[in-house]
């Protein structure tokens, strides 16, 4: 097999690992390019061989690699994820006479999909949170983000007593009236009866502009329940930070449809 001197390194694969060097053998490629080996391999972790390098393997047996992910340890210390493929180089009779590696830097590609991973995983405790609080309660809660309104929590109270529409997701509070169609309860004004517009549910005035609403009648459609029709008691309140800023806002809600006949 080729010795694997290494014959040349573009200046892009010199920035990438922190040397340009020309390596004489395979047996020193470990000497000069340092790095551990990344999961799934079984020997995540753990140093890389100066034989297990992509370009020794691919001289050595003609094997062809393609993006296995390696963490590179350069001289100066620092370090860098990179995906390297390697291929072998034949002459006109098969025999391999040389090889060639690419190097390519997916640092950041890996830290951004270990942010979205810890933020999916942070989410979903934050989701067993919640339905420990208000999973088995009486009364319907519904959660939102501020100020786009959208929906991050509903527990089972509040799908039950909006039948098929309680579990809709809106993402703002623009698609508040296309997922919930409620009406106005005002006896003798002009209001009684109206639709309610996406803005002016109680949970959108929470998040919009910082509202408390306590006790408001809503008469809600719904799947079943007499006519279609229930009365629900809705009160909003929003959720702020340290700072006083609006960041959420919480909708609990109470069938009051006997009450009300």
């Amino acid at each position: 097999a080729p010795s694997g001197r290494l014959v040349v390194s573009n200046p892009a694969n010199q920035r990438l690992w922190g040397t340009g060097a020309l390596t004489a053998s395979v047996a020193d490629y470990s000497v000069d390019y340092a790095g551990i080996h990344c999961p799934p391999h079984p020997r995540a972790g753990q140093p890389v061989a100066s034989a297990e390098w992509p370009l020794a393997r691919a001289l050595a047996t003609g094997e062809l690699i393609t993006g296995e992910q390696y963490e590179i340890h350069r001289p100066d210390g620092t370090r860098v994820v990179a995906r390297l493929s390697a291929a072998p180089v034949r002459d006109a009779d098969g025999r391999i006479v040389g090889g060639v590696v690419t190097t390519q830097d997916v640092t950041e590609r890996e830290r951004l999909l270990a942010e979205a991973e810890a933020a999916r995983e942070a989410a979903d405790l934050e989701r067993r949170r919640l339905d420990a609080a208000f999973g088995a309660a009486p009364v319907g809660v519904v959660i939102a983000e501020a100020p786009s309104g959208r929906l991050v929590y509903i527990n089972p109270a509040f799908r039950r007593l909006w039948g098929a529409a309680g579990g809709a997701a809106s993402g703002s509070v623009e698609e508040y009236s296309h997922a919930w169609v409620g009406y106005h309860v005002a006896p003798g004004t002009p209001d009684d009866g109206r639709p309610y517009a996406s803005h002016e549910w109680p949970l959108a005035r929470a998040v919009r502009t910082g509202a408390v609403v306590a006790g408001e009648v809503v008469e809600v459609t719904r799947t079943d329940g007499p006519d279609g029709r229930a009365r629900l008691s809705l009160a909003a309140a929003p959720v702020r930070d340290a700072e006083g800023r609006v960041v959420g806002g919480v909708v609990t809600a109470v069938d009051v449809t006997e009450r009300e006949r």
